[in-house]
């Protein structure tokens, strides 16, 4: 997703729950990933009103803000976890996609609402194969 060229067009509150999100998406990611999907998971039974596809690129793009400083890594797995628990301190639901793909082989994490990947391309090179859904 490409940054807003002026810090001031993402919003404080995102910014401030995306730096919460990575703080807490780095803990959580230090786990075994059975308790980092478990968690998740449990964030999912929270009663939270689903993003809009325009909330979620608001929280997705205050994540990438947050990244900016970040002194570890940020990845696509911590950003997109990350944008899950911002999402869910914002009092949304964003769900957490994990997936891989052949051809060049790699794997991939994004953030989807209304069904579409929030941030991504909509027509990549290499489509991505769904492995987890949360």
């Amino acid at each position: 997703m490409a940054l807003p060229a002026d810090d001031h067009a993402v919003p404080v509150r995102h910014r401030a729950a995306g730096v919460l999100g990575l703080v807490a998406a780095s803990a959580l990611l230090r786990l075994r990933f059975r308790a980092t999907v478990a968690a998740v998971r449990a964030l999912r039974r929270v009663p939270l009103a689903e993003a809009t596809f325009e909330e979620a690129a608001g929280i997705v793009a205050g994540c990438a803000w947050a990244a900016r400083a970040w002194p570890g890594r940020a990845a696509c797995v911590e950003l997109s976890l990350a944008a899950v628990v911002s999402a869910a301190v914002q009092g949304r639901r964003l769900t957490w996609v994990l997936g891989a793909r052949f051809g060049p082989t790699a794997t991939h994490a994004w953030n989807e609402a209304e069904g579409r990947p929030v941030g991504e391309p909509s027509e990549p090179d290499h489509p991505w194969h769904v492995a987890i859904r949360l």
